[in-house]
């Protein structure tokens, strides 16, 4: 019977969209297009043609009909040209090779990718000859699955939970539930038994199962390190600071070497440095940026693979040894390493609270790096790329700040895989001046347009949930009763949602408390950061407010958390405040750059409407 209602209601909702896009006659004019295909869908007849139109030539609307016959005739145009022309008889390009060998959907006036990354990972045949090559430039962003390697050994992440005994999973970046195959779930028990060494499982169903883990994020790659030769360059975009490149070019001696002078105003110190120590100096007539400096010497590396490191940066000893073999999987484009600051500026205040928050350090686990993940990008100013992976220009040369950001989310959207490995660490040399290091934070904000502008809704400062919102507001309005009875609900619909996996309730209660104190984070960090005038005024506010404490609560508490866990050499206090002006920086610097672009992207939040209100605007969209 609810299978019933349910199919009165879709066909309801049908009927009052063909009216309102067609009028009342729409559906009279569709069965008689759509002739002896009505019987097949009697009991839906009168919105039939939104079904069909995809899988039948000449269903839909007529005004849909006449935007495909404009959409396809260039390809029917080419199609006619052949077939004069005696070539071999094609058919319209509809469907064109997925770089690698396998097919896509694609459409006419397809153009390439912005910035020159336009391949995918290789696709291999038997005997590992490569697929043929592609036919457009464009790359779709899911690409064919890539078998590992045997012997290539994972472990699972420690955020990875399983639930259900043990049929469904969650973890992962971005965050997700999954649920597990049969088959999986004996190989699955196997690789949580081995721990953080991790397991080298061979079999099929090992091989798929580790495959799909690294994708996901909840497992990572726990390569031997391979000790050189290695067949790799170095890149190092250089402008000015003779003394810093001199260290860094210690540091990276025994592999080629590639200097960029990025248009110094006094270009000779640089270049007795690079003849001093074998490296090759290429020097650009004016200056650029460091994206247009990579790209330089890119171009003129021969390897398989190029290391870009920054002047100011020092790799370990072993550095290549360790981030090199994380390229035994065919899918990985780019591994960076751990950058922590060098330690120079003795007890400094500033020093110290860089020494435990450096912007450039992201942490000491592993990770997947994906937009929306737990590590959402990795800095250039060390990062070990695999050439295959781009055509021409790998960095935006009109971005001076950003193009880190924007390369690695270009190559994931092509669906490519990069990957933070801390067990390979670089030294950096901060700058630990109070103003050169506030100016430096506004500096990275002025970025967020530009990277909003080119990947849309990437970068809202918070993504609240509807639900996860109303709980919250009720808490800070003073009723834990009503907000419990919202989580309640919310949690109820949530299990039914989870049922087909099968998951029980526990997952769904556990999925709504990490959601409601997520969300309660995120809301606390734009208000540090991206909003910033208001979270002072909140701070200000706490005496008078209690909504005002709330907030003021979301806003600090994540900072006295941080600072429980990594107990630094700075007062809880002073540590605040420093983080409160580092947030307020970036935040001025992203205000300042929407105010000149005239663009709200970085600053308007993305609320998660509840499914049910989702279904609703998707019905009443215009086709």
């Amino acid at each position: 019977m609810g299978r019933a209602r349910r199919s009165r209601q879709r066909a309801r909702r049908q009927r009052s969209r063909t009216r309102r896009r067609r009028g009342p006659l729409a559906p009279r004019r569709a069965r008689r297009r759509l002739g002896g295909l009505r019987s097949a869908r009697r009991g839906r007849a009168r919105g039939a043609h939104r079904d069909l139109r995809d899988a039948v030539p000449g269903a839909g609307s007529r005004a849909a009909v006449r935007r495909r016959h404009r959409r396809d005739a260039p390809a029917r145009r080419d199609h006619a040209r052949a077939r004069r022309a005696g070539r071999p008889r094609r058919l319209p390009v509809r469907r064109a090779r997925r770089p690698g060998g396998g097919l896509r959907r694609t459409r006419p006036g397809d153009r390439g990718v912005h910035g020159g990354i336009g391949r995918a990972p290789d696709r291999r045949r038997a005997g590992g000859r490569p697929g043929p090559p592609a036919r457009s430039r464009r790359t779709v962003p899911r690409v064919p699955p890539v078998r590992l390697p045997a012997g290539f050994a994972v472990a699972l992440d420690r955020e990875t939970s399983f639930w259900s005994g043990g049929t469904v999973a969650t973890g992962g970046s971005p965050w997700k539930v999954v649920r597990l195959a049969e088959a999986a779930r004996p190989h699955l028990a196997a690789l949580r038994r081995a721990g953080p060494g991790g397991l080298a499982d061979s079999s099929p169903v090992g091989r798929a199962l580790a495959r799909r883990l690294l994708d996901l994020g909840m497992a990572h790659p726990v390569p031997a390190p391979r000790p050189g030769p290695h067949d790799v360059t170095v890149v190092i975009p250089a402008f000015g600071r003779a003394g810093e490149l001199e260290r860094c070019l210690a540091a990276v001696a025994g592999v080629p070497v590639i200097v960029v002078d990025d248009g110094s105003p006094d270009p000779e110190p640089l270049r007795k440095a690079a003849e001093a120590h074998g490296a090759r100096l290429v020097r650009q007539p004016r200056n650029r940026g460091p994206a247009a400096a990579r790209n330089t010497g890119l171009r003129l590396a021969g390897t398989p693979f190029v290391a870009f490191v920054d002047s100011d940066c020092r790799p370990g000893a072993g550095w290549l040894d360790v981030l090199l073999p994380h390229f035994d999987d065919p899918r990985v484009a780019a591994v960076a390493p751990r950058v922590v600051p060098d330690g120079d500026g003795g007890p400094a205040l500033l020093a110290r609270y860089e020494a435990a928050r450096s912007a450039l350090d992201m942490g000491v686990r592993p990770a997947l790096v994906r937009p929306g993940g737990r590590l959402g990008f990795v800095p250039t100013a060390t990062l070990l790329v695999r050439v295959a992976a781009v055509e021409g220009d790998a960095f935006d040369e009109d971005l001076r700040l950003g193009e880190d950001v924007d390369f690695v989310w270009r190559l994931g959207d092509l669906g490519w895989n990069v990957r933070y490995e801390p067990a390979a660490q670089v030294t950096h040399t901060g700058r630990l001046r109070p103003a050169d290091w506030a100016r430096r934070r506004h500096e990275y904000g002025t970025s967020a347009p530009d990277l909003a502008r080119r990947h849309s809704g990437r970068l809202a400062p918070a993504r609240p949930s509807m639900w996860n919102l109303a709980v919250l507001g009720l808490l800070a309005g003073g009723r834990p009763g009503a907000a419990g009875v919202c989580a309640g609900v919310s949690a109820a619909l949530l299990a039914r949602r989870l049922s087909r996996l099968p998951a029980d309730w526990s997952l769904a209660v556990a999925l709504v408390g990490k959601g409601v104190v997520a969300d309660a984070a995120g809301l606390g960090h734009a208000l540090r950061r991206e909003w910033w005038p208001l979270g002072m005024l909140t701070l200000a506010a706490c005496p008078r407010s209690r909504l005002a404490r709330a907030a003021a609560t979301a806003m600090l508490a994540p900072i006295a958390l941080e600072w429980l866990r990594q107990r630094p050499s700075v007062d809880p206090v002073r540590y605040t405040v420093l983080r409160l002006a580092e947030d307020a920086a970036y935040g001025s610097g992203v205000t300042a750059a929407s105010a000149r672009a005239r663009s709200a992207a970085p600053l308007r939040p993305d609320v998660r409407l509840p499914a049910a209100f989702r279904r609703t605007a998707r019905d009443h969209s215009p086709s």
